[in-house]
């Protein structure tokens, strides 16, 4: 796993009063696969932002 993860929203917490220019949550796969041979699945965040 990953050392560091944020929960859900906690990122975008981190940069309120910033204009956020592109932001977004969405699940992606990883190239590691579980047990059963299936790519894992987690959520990824994505921020482009700029200071006010």
């Amino acid at each position: 796993g990953f050392p560091f993860a944020f929960k859900e929203g906690e990122l975008r917490r981190y940069y309120e009063g910033w204009e956020r220019v592109k932001y977004n949550e969405d699940v992606g796969e990883l190239h590691r696969t579980d047990a059963n041979g299936n790519r894992i699945k987690l959520r990824f965040a994505t921020m482009l932002a700029r200071k006010k």
